[in-house]
């Protein structure tokens, strides 16, 4: 009995340091879902101008529906991140807030 909870004792002694970001990480997603999800709208905005100014004026119809498309998908990641707080884990979304880095693409996948 005693060397069980000796061995438990040192098992959660070595999973502290594992675990001492956790706070920081749920709060870091839980803000970062906030953001994403109530300003996704700003894509429409930054693709609209993005595309004509990198490919010509005649881009901005793929601009306004490349804005709609990640609009939605940032929105919907952040939903997602909201939801699923409580399990840190990388951001899906790159630039993880829209406002960062303007003249990029919004791209998904864990990096």
């Amino acid at each position: 009995m005693r060397k069980a909870l000796v061995a438990g004792a040192i098992a959660a002694a070595l999973s502290a340091p594992a675990f001492a970001d956790y706070p920081s990480d749920v709060a870091e997603k839980f803000g970062r879902g906030l953001s994403n999800g109530a300003l996704g709208w700003v894509e429409f905005g930054k693709n609209l101008y993005n595309e004509p100014v990198q490919h010509g004026p005649l881009y901005a119809p793929v601009g306004l529906l490349k804005g709609v498309a990640h609009a939605v998908g940032r929105t919907l990641v952040g939903a997602i991140d909201v939801a699923s707080f409580l399990i840190p884990s990388p951001s899906f979304v790159q630039p993880n807030y829209v406002w960062e880095h303007m003249d990029t693409e919004t791209s998904y996948g864990v990096k």
